[in-house]
C-alpha cells in the first residue's frame, strides 16, 4: 500500500523527473518474440531467457497482454510467479482507478459538469479485449479552462487533495534554483499558481489510497508554446462515451489518434514504454477511410505534421506495420527517412 501511496504522491513524475528503472537487455529475437506477444503469439519454447524476457515485457506494460502459454514447462517457476503477482496487482490497480474514476463521474453528472476522459481508462475499454490487458497508474480528465474551479471543487468534496510541491521542483518548472535544501514544502496557493501558469494540468491524490489513483486534471495538453493542439477544439468535437456506467466525454477517433502521436513525439524516446505506440497502432487501425481523411485535414489546420508523422511511424517500424496511406504525405524526405530507419528499430526501442 505504501508503495502505491508514494506513487500517487509524485506530481512530478514524468514531468522533469526520470524514472531510473532501465529495461533489461534482450537480443534482436527476444525482442521481435516480445513485440508479436503483444498480439497474442505463442513465445517459442527454448528460444528466450524468461528472466529478461518477462521484466522487459514488465517494463513495457506488456506483461498482461502475453498469451497463457507463455506459462510453459520451460519458464521457471520463480519467473511464473513473478510474472503471475505482476499482472494480479495491475489488475487490482486498474479495479481501483475504476471505483475511483466511476465515483468521480457520477459526481460530475450531478453537478452537470462535463468531464472528458482520455488515455488509459478510454484507451483500455475501446482497443483491448479485456480492459486488465491495458495498464495505467492514473486518470487523465479534461476540462474547459471555465470550468477548472468547479473542477478542482470537485475534487476536494470527494476527498482529494493537490500534494504541495518542493522547493526543489521550482528548478524543473521554471528554472530557478531553490535557497534552501530544496525539501521546503510549497503552501497550497504557492503550488496551484504554478500548476497553473507553468504546466497544463494539476494532480490531485485520493487521502485514502484504496478509493483511488492519482488524478491529473487538464485544462490544456501541451504547452502551447510547444504545441498547437487546443483542448477547447478536441471538446467541441468531443463525443459521449458511456464509462463505468456513466456519461463522458470522450475525444474523437481522430482526435485520439492524434493526441496520442503528438504526446508520443513530445515526450521523447529515452523512457520508451512500448504500450504507447501499441495504444497508437491499435488507433490507428480502428479508423475508417473517412476519419483518415479527417485526420490528415486536422494535422493540417494545426501544423503539427512532423511529430505526428513521427509518432505514427516510430509506433508502426517498431511493430513491423506499414504507416498507412493516408498518412505518408507528411512523410520527411528521402534522405531523413533512411537516416530514421536506420537509427530506429525494434530492438533499440525495446532498450529505451
Amino acid at each position: 500500500m505504501k508503495a502505491s501511496a508514494d506513487r500517487n504522491n509524485s506530481p512530478a513524475i514524468g514531468h522533469g523527473i526520470r524514472r531510473k528503472e532501465t529495461p533489461p537487455y534482450l537480443s534482436a529475437k527476444e525482442s521481435r518474440i516480445l513485440l508479436k506477444c503483444a498480439f497474442g503469439e505463442s513465445v517459442p519454447e527454448k528460444q528466450v531467457r524468461w528472466g529478461p524476457f518477462v521484466d522487459a515485457a514488465r517494463y513495457h506494460r506488456l506483461a498482461p497482454l502475453l498469451p497463457d502459454t507463455v506459462y510453459c514447462d520451460s519458464m521457471p517457476e520463480a519467473v511464473a510467479g513473478k510474472l503471475r503477482d505482476f499482472n494480479r496487482r495491475s489488475e487490482e490497480r486498474i479495479n481501483r482507478a475504476r471505483r475511483g474514476l466511476a465515483a468521480i463521474l457520477a459526481e460530475a453528472e450531478k453537478r452537470d459538469l462535463p468531464l472528458a476522459v482520455f488515455k488509459g481508462p478510454a484507451l483500455s475499454q475501446q482497443l483491448y479485449a479485456k480492459r486488465a490487458q491495458r495498464t495505467y497508474y492514473d486518470l487523465d480528465l479534461a476540462v474547459g479552462r471555465e470550468q477548472l474551479e468547479a473542477a478542482e471543487k470537485l475534487m476536494r468534496d470527494l476527498d482529494y487533495e493537490m500534494p504541495p510541491l518542493k522547493s526543489s521542483d521550482l528548478f524543473w518548472m521554471v528554472g530557478r534554483r531553490p535557497r534552501d535544501d530544496g525539501q521546503k514544502q510549497l503552501s497550497h496557493e504557492e503550488t496551484r499558481s504554478l500548476w497553473l501558469t507553468n504546466h497544463f494540468h494539476m494532480p490531485f491524490v485520493p487521502k485514502d489510497v484504496s478509493a483511488g489513483v492519482r488524478v491529473d486534471l487538464h485544462w490544456s495538453l501541451f504547452q502551447p508554446q510547444r504545441l498547437n493542439f487546443p483542448l477547447k477544439d478536441l471538446l467541441e468535437r468531443a463525443e459521449v462515451i458511456a464509462i463505468e456506467g456513466h456519461k463522458a466525454l470522450g475525444f474523437s477517433s481522430p482526435d485520439n489518434l492524434i493526441y496520442l502521436c503528438l504526446h508520443a513525439a513530445v515526450e521523447g524516446y529515452d523512457r520508451v514504454r512500448l504500450i504507447k505506440h501499441l495504444d497508437i497502432l491499435k488507433a490507428g487501425e480502428r479508423l475508417s477511410d473517412e476519419e483518415w481523411r479527417q485526420t490528415v485535414d486536422l494535422v493540417r489546420r494545426y501544423r503539427v505534421a512532423a511529430p505526428f508523422y513521427l509518432g505514427l511511424w516510430v509506433s508502426c517500424a517498431v511493430f513491423g506495420k506499414p504507416v498507412p496511406k493516408a498518412a505518408r504525405e507528411f512523410a520527411p524526405s528521402y534522405c531523413v527517412s533512411a537516416l530514421m530507419n536506420r537509427l530506429i528499430s525494434p530492438q533499440a526501442l525495446v532498450h529505451c
